[in-house]
């Protein structure tokens, strides 16, 4: 099965070039506009990451990308797989895949209707809400990880929600190997995610002792409120045939993210 993924440039996007992704071709939006009838029939699975980033900041997505995909592959035929995120949930613990939505932003207002247009229009799909997403150099820009690493290297922590607050962190390379499996499961919304609920200071202590801080030279202050989100990740693994993620080792990964 040859896979098309439809992302260059974002976060995600840049995680995942390199990590030697069996028979995929990484292109831009634009890159559609150019891609041979040899190469257009033999795409089996499209992976869809790119997203427009003035959807992040206001109301309106038109699915741009999303029709163009319609117009050049058979909809019947294609499986298409789309990044969406778990922000379209609410802020509680163990949300499973059928919860009430909730956005708390445009970015996720606007995820959504990019799910219910794949639903409404291609016959084979995967949506994947992915919980938060780290790599070895943090997370996305002004993501909570962004934060922790920028903070870090001034010598402060500083967060206005509880340390005790729990957070739901998955991989960008987890997400490779979700690329790269060969399982076509049953068309659906899947929740991507460890199912491990870290609590923020588990996360910046993690970080702090793999990057060999000094405690004690750290300005620290957080704030009351304890803000929750974890995801349920059951139908996940039993669907593509993964088994329960660890804490001792998703805390390492998170230890070898660079604070310098």
């Amino acid at each position: 099965m040859k896979v098309l993924v439809i992302g260059r440039k974002g976060f995600l996007s840049k995680s995942l070039i390199g990590k030697a992704i069996p028979v995929t071709l990484f292109v831009t939006e634009s890159d559609l506009n150019d891609l041979s009838k040899q190469i257009i029939d033999s795409i089996q699975r499209i992976v869809l990451i790119s997203f427009d980033a003035d959807l992040r900041e206001k109301y309106g997505n038109i699915c741009r990308i999303e029709r163009k995909i319609l117009k050049i592959f058979n909809p019947e035929k294609i499986l298409i797989q789309y990044f969406s995120t778990s922000k379209v949930y609410p802020n509680v613990l163990n949300i499973k895949e059928d919860h009430a939505l909730d956005p708390n932003s445009f970015y996720a207002d606007n995820k959504i209707i990019a799910e219910d247009f794949i639903r409404g229009h291609f016959k084979n799909f995967h949506i994947f809400r992915t919980a938060n997403l780290f790599n070895s150099f943090g997370g996305a820009p002004n993501t909570f990880l962004d934060n922790v690493i920028k903070n870090l290297s001034i010598g402060k922590i500083f967060f206005d929600v509880s340390k005790l607050s729990y957070r739901d962190f998955i991989s960008t390379n987890f997400l490779a190997e979700l690329i790269k499996n060969p399982i076509s499961p049953e068309t659906g919304t899947y929740n991507v995610s460890s199912g491990i609920p870290l609590q923020v200071f588990e996360i910046i202590d993690a970080i702090i002792e793999g990057n060999s801080l000094k405690r004690s030279s750290l300005n620290e202050e957080y704030g009351s409120v304890i803000l929750n989100q974890t995801l349920n990740n059951t139908k996940m693994l039993k669907s593509f045939g993964y088994n329960k993620f660890n804490k001792t080792i998703l805390l390492k990964e998170m230890g070898d993210i660079s604070a310098k």
